[in-house]
């Protein structure tokens, strides 16, 4: 008796049904308590409750990821604004003097976007295929979620591209 006592107060059972598991626990808790008066049921989960317990830690680090990442896009997108706004506001002298000499705005704020695209482009394809290399490092914490995942990818580089479109139009826009 008291080799089964030993046994049931530290034993983990699992139960296999068709029926409802949430309606086993009582009878299972008394069975138990019949066999070994003095083993006290802890608890009991579901098999569904232990997969999702298991996953936990897993989602966890993809949602501190995923904001990192997000927070990463926002500063980038900053930073790229202000970089770009910087740039086409020093040149609002030459703005003036197109306007002046007979260009029209649309042509002047055309020239700045066309500038604007050929250091675009190229930093955002060293950025992805620099991004692309780095992810390797992580696929081990990734829940669910391809290495390469091109959704991402495109949200990253459309956010990028809008913020230096507006960065650049705003700037010539108000020159203009």
């Amino acid at each position: 008796s008291q080799a089964l006592e030993g046994f049931l107060a530290s034993a983990a059972f699992t139960i296999g049904t068709a029926a409802d598991p949430g309606l086993f626990r009582a009878t299972v808790q008394k069975h138990i308590s019949e066999l070994a008066p003095g083993a006290i049921f802890m608890t009991s989960f579901t098999l569904e409750e232990m997969r999702s317990l298991q996953t936990i830690a897993p989602r966890a680090r993809v949602l501190i990821l995923a904001a990192i990442a997000i927070l990463s896009l926002l500063l980038a997108a900053i930073g790229l604004y202000g970089t770009v706004a910087e740039i086409v506001e020093q040149r609002s002298r030459e703005i003036g003097i197109r306007v002046a000499l007979g260009a029209s705005q649309g042509m002047v704020a055309q020239l700045f976007i066309r500038r604007m695209l050929f250091t675009l482009i190229p930093g955002l394809s060293i950025g992805v295929a620099l991004a692309a290399t780095m992810v390797r490092g992580v696929t081990s914490i990734l829940f669910e979620t391809s290495s390469l995942n091109p959704a991402a990818y495109c949200v990253a580089l459309s956010v990028l591209s809008a913020t230096a479109v507006l960065a650049t139009l705003l700037p010539v826009r108000h020159a203009l």
